[in-house]
This record gives structure tokens, C-alpha cells and sequence, in this order.
């Protein structure tokens, strides 16, 4: 199981995730181009999410929404 938490801001989101191995991972993904889409394509049904609420956060879900 894959543990993310998504912090978004105007024009990136934080992605900090902790994986069921006990690895982390953090990183900064620009919120408009290839990088946030690979990182949606990348989220399973075994990966847990956690978004921010704010503004953007219509906007990360329109991506993720899509895979």
C-alpha cells in the first residue's frame, strides 16, 4: 500500500509518500504539465490519498480523475 499526501499550491503540488516497504518519498510536481500527469497515471487502487483542500485541489482531482 502506497500512503500520499498532496499539498497544492497555485502552480505546484508537495507529494510526500510513505510506501508500504516503509521508503519515502518527496517530491515538487508542477500542477499543469506531463509531470503531475505521470504521477496520476502512477496511483493504483492500493495507493491511499490524502489532497489538501484548497482552490486547486479541482484541479488535481480533474487530472487524477481521468486514469
Amino acid at each position: 500500500m502506497r500512503s500520499i499526501g498532496v499539498d497544492i499550491h497555485k502552480d505546484y503540488a508537495y507529494v510526500f509518500e510513505l510506501a508500504g516497504d516503509g521508503t519515502k518519498k518527496h517530491c515538487k510536481i508542477p500542477l499543469y504539465g506531463p509531470e503531475m500527469t505521470k504521477f496520476c497515471e502512477s496511483l493504483d487502487e492500493h495507493a491511499q490519498v490524502v489532497v489538501e483542500a484548497s482552490t486547486n485541489s479541482f484541479r488535481f482531482s480533474e487530472i487524477a480523475g481521468r486514469f
